[in-house]
């Protein structure tokens, strides 16, 4: 074999060899709150086991910091190092002189699973010396960025945030001393767009590749999301918190308009230990309700239909709805199906119950949905779901329905990820509507 051949060869296995791993990603922030510096070695889930070892070092005498190691691997695809800080450590002999800068940079070694080396990694990040509330601190230089976070994630609330260079800590409200952190479900989604998220604003979403966030769990019922970001500029993710669960299996809530009214329906599958359900209404969609009724829950197991009108309304006008469940405790949540529900509806003049198919809710969804449709007149309804190449795959209602404004809960277990069709019909109508199924 020629030098040339041999030189090629050897290039390609190594080539081969470095693709087995995603080019892993470290960048670092500084939680100023804390004086904690972090740094974040980001690999792709799902690739192998790779072990990292991590140093920092600063450039400024006057400081501290702790060497750190951590590793990690398929199941945790990403490391945190992290750091205690302090200018003024009496260890040190000297102290940081306000307004200078300090580098802090971070080096990581990266090991495959039998410990064998394969390269190294480096971030940098500056810091400036400030005087601050205990003395002299460590202070992003940063222009033109306001963090925005929530004082504390609550149950079931979705809230945009805007994410800076560096990292904070938002409390978790714990309210129970005995809770669960298995039952800790927060997200944290790039981005605050309705369609993707549970929150509804339009911002530019981070660079997922330079941004961090993790649950942290301590005794004593004490909880924490750490958001660690490396972006220039500001970005915005949203922060979904759906972990608390109401005894009640929704299946359905929408807003008829009529002539002069706005009647108000929702269902449940199952229901146990509620006190009450609460209608809140605004005409404007992200403030303004005020509670407007209120229904006893029944408390059936096998679940029960509601129904509410709302003649206090003016033809013309938008009205938004949102449902509150209200559990023995006093506990209350506005969701169904751990998403946000809002019910909008426009009453005017003439308006008659006639047949209709509005859209399905949620919608992407990844488990069960719910269909909603009026009947003028009592008939035979048929109600299924096709694939895009016109093939049966389920049969949601196939019998004599009463008149009136009906909802139909629906899981798509077994179904394949995909867009998919659903028809209703009955003599004289027919209509059809597109929905997502995710997994």
């Amino acid at each position: 074999m020629s030098r040339n051949r041999i030189i090629l060869v050897m290039s390609l296995g190594l080539f081969l060899a470095m693709n087995c791993f995603a080019t892993p990603h470290v960048f670092m922030g500084f939680d100023e709150v804390n004086q904690r510096m972090f740094a974040v070695v980001k690999v792709d889930a799902g690739d192998p086991m790779v072990y990292a070892y991590c140093t920092l070092d600063q450039s400024n005498p006057g400081g501290w910091i702790d060497p750190a190691y951590n590793s990690f691997g398929e199941a945790d695809p990403e490391a945190v190092f992290e750091t205690d800080m302090s200018p003024n450590d009496p260890d040190r002999l000297t102290d940081v002189p306000e307004g200078e800068f300090n580098v802090i940079v971070s080096l990581v070694d990266l090991y495959d699973e039998n410990y064998e080396y394969l390269y190294s990694l480096e971030a940098h990040d500056s810091l400036l010396s400030a005087a601050g509330e205990g003395g002299l601190e460590y202070v992003y230089r940063q222009e033109n960025c306001d963090w925005v976070l929530p004082d504390t994630i609550r149950i079931n609330t979705a809230f945009c945030a805007v994410i800076c260079h560096g990292s904070r800590s938002v409390p978790i409200l714990c309210e129970d001393p005995n809770y669960n952190p298995d039952l800790l479900e927060v997200t944290v989604t790039p981005g605050c767009d309705i369609a993707e998220t549970h929150c509804d604003s339009v911002c530019a979403p981070v660079d997922t590749v330079l941004f961090s966030w993790r649950k942290r769990v301590f005794p004593g019922c004490i909880l924490y999301l750490n958001l660690t970001y490396c972006g220039e500029g500001p970005g915005c993710v949203c922060i979904w918190r759906s972990d608390f669960f109401l005894p009640v299996e929704m299946t359905g809530f929408d807003a008829v308009a009529g002539d002069g009214r706005v009647t108000i329906n929702w269902s449940t599958a199952a229901e146990s230990q509620l006190n009450e359900f609460r209608v809140t209404r605004s005409t404007q969609r992200d403030d303004g309700y005020q509670q407007v009724a209120t229904r006893a829950a029944t408390n059936e197991a096998s679940g029960h239909s509601y129904t509410w009108v709302d003649n206090n309304v003016q033809n013309g006008v938008t009205y938004y709805y949102k449902l509150h469940v209200v559990d023995a405790n006093g506990a209350h949540v506005y969701n169904d199906g751990n998403a946000p529900v809002i019910a909008q509806a426009t009453p005017s003049a003439g308006l008659t119950t006639e047949y209709a198919l509005t859209q399905n809710y949620p919608n992407p969804f990844n488990s069960q949905t719910s269909f909603s449709f009026s009947m003028a007149a009592a008939n035979h309804v048929t109600l299924k779901v096709f694939d895009l190449l016109g093939r049966e795959v389920a049969t949601v209602v196939d019998k004599n329905m009463e008149a009136g404004r009906h909802s139909i809960n629906w899981s798509a277990e077994g179904l394949a990820t995909g867009v998919y069709v659903y028809t209703l019909s009955t003599e004289g109508f027919s209509d059809s509507k597109k929905l997502l199924f995710l997994k």
